[in-house]
C-alpha cells in the first residue's frame, strides 16, 4: 500500500513539475515544412511548373536552393538562416561527389525544360512508384569518378537531374526522344534493380555468369592481360564501360548490375528493335540481354497497367 502511494505521488509530482513550463519555453521543430510542394504563381515559368506539380505531384525545380527559413536566433543573438538546398550526390551509404553542375537563367528555355519533362518524360513513368522525388532542370551535368565526363542526366535519391536545358530548342525529334529516354532509363532501371530482383535473375546472369563460368563480370577490371581495351566491352554483353580510367589506354572496367540495367532499359525505350539488332548483330550476348530485357520490362508494364 505504501508503495502504491509513493507512486501516485510521483506520477502528480511529475504532472505538476510539467505544468511549470511556460509556452515561451516551447520551441518549433521545423521539420514539418515539406519543401517539395509547389504553388502556382503569376511568372510564366513557375506557372508551368505548377501545372505539372498539379497533375502528377512531381515537382520540377531549376534552382537547388529551393527554400529559406528564418529560425530564429542562436545563444549570441545572431539570426538563423536556413537553406534547404538539393544534393544530387545525397545518399545514406557514402558521401561520395559523383556530379558538379551549372544552372540555367534563361526562362524561355527552363519552360522549355518544363514542357520536355511533362510531354515526354513522364508519360513513360506508368506509375507514381516510378516517378523522382523531383527533377531538377540545369544547363550542364558533370560526373565524375576518376575521371570527369559531360552527362545527359543523373538519377540521385534527392533529385534526377536533366541536362542540356539550353540546347533543347535546337535538338532535333530524335535527339530529344534519345535524352528523354535516357532519363526515363535512369528511373526505370533504378527501379528494376531495386525492386525487381527475380525479374531480371536471367538478364543479370548472362554477364554474372554465363560469359565468364569463373565468375562476375561486373564492375571487373579488363586489362591488356585479359583483352585488348580497344576491344568492345559488347563482347562482354555490357553497351558502355564505367569511366573510372577513361583515359588509361591499359585498363577498362566494366560497369555495375544497376548501370547495366539502367543502359538496357534505356534501348529498350528507343523502341527500334531493328536499329538496336543491327548494330549489335555480332554480339550474341548482348542480344541475348536486350530480348531478355524487353520481356522483364513488358512484364513490369503489365503490372502497373
Amino acid at each position: 500500500m505504501k508503495a502504491k502511494i509513493l507512486f501516485l505521488g510521483y506520477i502528480c509530482g511529475m504532472f505538476l513539475l510539467g505544468s511549470c513550463y511556460k509556452e515561451s519555453d516551447i520551441s518549433p521543430s521545423y521539420m514539418d515544412r515539406n519543401w517539395y510542394i509547389l504553388e502556382d504563381s503569376e511568372n510564366p515559368l513557375d506557372h508551368q511548373r505548377y501545372l505539372v506539380y498539379k497533375e502528377y505531384g512531381i515537382p520540377i525545380f531549376y534552382k537547388d536552393t529551393i527554400g529559406v527559413q528564418d529560425r530564429g536566433v542562436d545563444a549570441f543573438g545572431e539570426p538563423v538562416i536556413y537553406y534547404e538546398v538539393i544534393d544530387p550526390d545525397y545518399t545514406i551509404e557514402t558521401m561520395y561527389k559523383k556530379t558538379t553542375f551549372e544552372l540555367s537563367d534563361q526562362e524561355d528555355a527552363l519552360i522549355e525544360g518544363v514542357k520536355f519533362i511533362k510531354d515526354r518524360v513522364i508519360p513513360e513513368l506508368i506509375s507514381p512508384v516510378l516517378y523522382p522525388r523531383c527533377f531538377l532542370l540545369v544547363k550542364k551535368v558533370t560526373l565524375s569518378n576518376l575521371s570527369s565526363y559531360e552527362g545527359n542526366c543523373f538519377r540521385g535519391m534527392m533529385t534526377t537531374l536533366v541536362s542540356h536545358v539550353e540546347k533543347l530548342k535546337d535538338m532535333s525529334d530524335v535527339e530529344l526522344n534519345r535524352l528523354a529516354v535516357e532519363v526515363v532509363g535512369e528511373q526505370i532501371g533504378a527501379y528494376l534493380a531495386d525492386s525487381c530482383i527475380v525479374e531480371l535473375e536471367s538478364f543479370i546472369n548472362v554477364s554474372r555468369k554465363e560469359v565468364n563460368p569463373n565468375g562476375s563480370l561486373y564492375a571487373f577490371r579488363l586489362t591488356g592481360g585479359t583483352t585488348p581495351k580497344m576491344a568492345p566491352v559488347a563482347n562482354f554483353g555490357f553497351l558502355s564501360f564505367d569511366r573510372k580510367e577513361a583515359n588509361n589506354a591499359n585498363t577498362c572496367q566494366t560497369v555495375t548490375e544497376q548501370r547495366d540495367v539502367m543502359d538496357y532499359v534505356t534501348e529498350v525505350y528507343m523502341n527500334d528493335d531493328a536499329a538496336f539488332k543491327e548494330k549489335y548483330k555480332d554480339y550474341p550476348y548482348v542480344l541475348k540481354k536486350y530480348d531478355l530485357m524487353k520481356k522483364v520490362v513488358a512484364d513490369m508494364k503489365a503490372r502497373f497497367k
